[in-house]
């Protein structure tokens, strides 16, 4: 497991998070 992570790089997998989430159901929409 990651032990420290900055915080920079938690925001940016959040949003790689979130945007794949978004995409997923833009997809499955359409």
């Amino acid at each position: 497991m990651i032990q420290t992570m900055k915080s920079e790089d938690i925001k940016n997998l959040n949003i790689a998070i979130v945007g794949a989430g978004y995409g997923g159901a833009a997809a499955a929409k359409a």
